[in-house]
This record gives structure tokens, C-alpha cells and sequence, in this order.
């Protein structure tokens, strides 16, 4: 009886890493659309990814209604203005809850996009990103960041009277900062890589990179 019944329980085993596999393949699809949403503009393109728990902000002294945690903004913007702030309230597919999303402007184009995610590491992103060339960055003596090239082409919605350009992200500069994982990345080629890690420098709330 044994014998006939081996065959079976592996047949189990099998089928249970079968499953396994189709459910691993649906969640990384799914971040993979999202990260696509983000990445790559739509014929409508947002400045900041669209969620129903994302609450839209212009003021940046209203972020503590919202979020109790102090966040560094930057010095060095190269001739850049804050457009808008969003606050996910809820964890999506690429930020963790409580993620605060900025977005800077330049001559009628985005010009960076800043993303402040709690409990995140730069170890995470690192092996997330592994696939795309990547660089070390030294910020400071303690502080390393990681440069990330998405792409080397782009394509781009040019702006209008009503909406503001929008161009694939091409880069991203991500390094932690206090309580949080600060990811800078660049629309289109609206940044160098000299300004991104100016712009980073600028940020800390550590005295070093002032």
C-alpha cells in the first residue's frame, strides 16, 4: 500500500509549487504594471502616480495634518518651483503607507519627482533595481546613494496652456534619510547627474550634506 501511495504525495508536493509559481508570477505582473503606470506616461500623463488614497496638497505646512514625521526638503533646486504634494495614505504596489511624493517644474516640464517612503531601505531597492545598470554614489563619508538609469531614451508629452509637460523618468538617485527612503528621480533628461546628487546633498537633515 506504501508504494501506491508515494506517487501521490509527490504529485502534492509538485502541484503545490506549481501554485506557488502562479501566484508569485500574478504579484510580480502586478508590480510590474504599476511600476510600468509610473515610469512610462499615458496619452493623459499625471505629475504624480494616481491612487484613491492619495490626498493632493500645495501647502507644505499641511503635510503634518496628515503625516507625523519631519521631512527635508531641498535647498538646491536649480531654478525649479514645487507644484504639488501628494501623500499616500495607503501602501500601493511601489510605495510604502505614508509615502510622501513632491514634484518639482522647470520651464513648463516636471524636473524631478522626490519620494519620501517610510520603512523602506536602500538594500530593498537595490536588489528591486538589480536588473538596470546602477552606480554608487558617495553623498557624504556615512551617506551612500544608489544612481539609477532607467533608460537612455525618452518620450515626452510637451506641456500646453492647461497641462504640464511630462517625460519618461530616465533616473533615479535613492539614499536614506532619517526615518525614511528618499528616492529623486528625473524626468526626461531635465537633470544632470551633477544636479541630482546636488539636489540630495541639499536635502539632509544631517548637518554633512549641508
Amino acid at each position: 500500500m506504501l508504494p501506491r501511495f508515494l506517487p501521490n504525495l509527490k504529485n502534492s508536493k509538485s502541484n503545490f509549487k506549481i501554485v506557488g509559481f502562479v501566484i508569485g508570477a500574478i504579484l510580480v505582473t502586478a508590480v510590474l504594471l504599476r511600476l510600468a503606470q509610473w515610469l512610462w506616461p499615458t496619452s493623459n500623463p499625471t505629475l504624480l502616480l494616481k491612487e484613491e488614497t492619495m490626498i493632493e496638497i500645495a501647502d507644505p505646512n499641511e503635510i503634518a495634518k496628515y503625516v507625523d514625521r519631519p521631512i527635508s526638503f531641498p535647498t538646491k533646486t536649480f531654478g525649479s518651483e514645487l507644484q504639488m504634494i501628494g501623500i499616500y495614505t495607503e501602501g500601493t504596489a511601489i510605495f510604502s503607507k505614508n509615502t510622501i511624493a513632491v514634484v518639482y517644474v522647470k520651464n513648463g516640464f516636471r524636473f524631478i519627482e522626490i519620494d519620501y517612503q517610510p520603512k523602506k531601505t536602500l538594500e530593498t531597492e537595490r536588489f528591486f533595481y538589480g536588473s538596470l545598470p546602477t552606480q554608487e554614489i558617495s553623498l557624504t563619508d556615512s551617506t551612500k546613494g544608489l544612481l539609477v538609469n532607467v533608460r537612455d531614451k525618452n518620450y515626452c508629452k510637451k506641456p500646453n496652456d492647461e497641462v504640464i509637460g511630462v517625460c519618461q523618468i530616465t533616473k533615479m538617485l535613492m539614499f536614506e534619510n532619517s526615518d525614511s527612503l528618499v528616492v529623486i528621480s528625473v524626468d526626461g533628461n531635465h537633470a544632470s547627474d551633477g544636479e541630482l546628487i546636488e539636489i540630495a546633498r541639499s536635502m539632509s537633515v544631517d548637518e554633512e550634506l549641508l
